[in-house]
């Protein structure tokens, strides 16, 4: 549960802070961020950032795309997402391949490569649940998860988001 240096930090936080969810998630993704560089580069996956998770989450349903529908749905310029693609190709993440139907297209997949770290991915996630856990303790865990489960979804739907394609 909770040691007496973290309970002295909660107990420290003020009333306006305590309740700025903006703050607290701003917080958590700078934490998450920082320990996924830290923690995918001593695994072995230090060719692969944060920042291209969301083009791997867009692939991770095994579907092809276009670069252009791939831009659409990430909510980045053709031009952005070129030069994303070109790099994660370069790296062995991805695939790209001309599309049978219209020469024109280029078509974009995981390779082995990526789907190999959507597994890793998944057991990453657990791990990270589990020191989270260990800090707020399995009840509050359990609402956070439910909480801002419900919220994500509602975000997803609202905002015509892809669902993701790597939960547990």
């Amino acid at each position: 549960m909770l040691d007496k240096k973290r309970k002295a930090v909660i107990d420290s936080i003020t009333e306006e802070r305590r309740y700025n969810l903006g703050v607290h998630l701003y917080v958590i993704y700078w934490h998450q961020h920082a320990w996924t560089k830290k923690k995918w580069a001593a695994d072995g996956w230090s060719d692969i950032t944060a920042d291209q998770l969301k083009l791997i989450n867009l692939l991770a349903s095994g579907e092809s795309m276009s670069g252009s529908k791939l831009a659409r749905r990430a909510h980045v310029t053709k031009q952005a997402m070129s030069q994303m693609v070109n790099l994660m190709e370069k790296r062995g993440v991805l695939v790209v391949q001309q599309d049978p139907d219209d020469s024109r297209v280029k078509m974009i997949s995981l390779s082995a490569y990526g789907a190999k770290f959507l597994k890793y991915f998944s057991s990453y996630t657990k791990e990270l649940n589990k020191q989270y856990t260990e800090i707020i303790g399995e009840d509050k865990m359990r609402m956070l998860t439910e909480i801002t489960g419900e919220l994500a979804d509602v975000l997803i739907e609202e905002n015509g988001m892809p669902k993701l394609g790597f939960t547990n």
